[in-house]
């Protein structure tokens, strides 16, 4: 009830500017919690991935794309012991429910930027049609990637994500040479994006970005 009220409280503040809403999950390791309850097995990712015992957690963060405040919004831990517990994805929706009023209490956008772990599609259309809000994710472009409807000349497709990335590499621009620290090298960037379609949603266009 506290977090409802708080983030009821920062509705004016936000309202006349598009405003980022950062979310990120996360874990808490507890490594002495010997009597907490339903203390549960995760993965701390800022710490190599080292697998230990705690809670897990989804927070949320507001940002002002125009005045540049920052306000933390709500965060919400649990349990993957819980009796309750039925996902991550349903766990974190409990958060992102509490936003509705701050999403439509503005003219607006308000938009979700989420990391390569949100590539999940019931988050995308839950965004879209649950939140009537927008999204940024880093999805993933490996193997495994995900298939998306694209338009060809002989009508619309599905690619993977890998595969439409290859076949703009050639018309990308914008090119930039930037320093990367994890693989110590010096790295040359460039842009391309395309119209993409969630397989069976081609009333929602989505904007890939290469």
């Amino acid at each position: 009830e506290f977090t409802q009220i708080h983030i009821e409280s920062q509705i004016s503040k936000y309202k006349n500017e598009p405003v980022l809403i950062l979310s990120d999950g996360g874990d808490i390791q507890k490594p002495y919690a010997k009597k907490m309850g339903k203390v549960c097995g995760n993965v701390d990712g800022s710490n190599g991935h080292k697998p230990g015992r705690g809670y897990c957690m989804e927070s949320l963060v507001a940002y002002g794309a125009k005045s540049g405040i920052m306000t933390p919004l709500a965060m919400h831990l649990f349990s993957t012991e819980d009796e309750g517990y039925k996902s991550d994805f349903l766990e974190h929706r409990k958060v992102f429910d509490m936003t509705k009023d701050f999403i439509i209490s503005s003219v607006y956008d308000r938009i979700f930027v989420e990391d390569r772990g949100c590539d999940d599609r019931r988050r995308f259309e839950y965004i879209v049609d649950g939140l009537k809000a927008s999204f940024v994710t880093r999805i993933h472009a490996g193997n495994k990637s995900r298939g998306v409807l694209i338009e060809t000349d002989e009508g619309m497709q599905v690619r993977s994500i890998k595969e439409v990335a290859t076949d703009l590499a050639d018309s990308a621009c914008a090119k930039k040479k930037w320093y990367n620290k994890k693989v110590d090298k010096t790295l040359t960037s460039k842009i391309a994006w395309k119209r993409v379609y969630l397989p069976g949603r081609e009333d929602l266009p989505l904007h890939a970005l290469f």
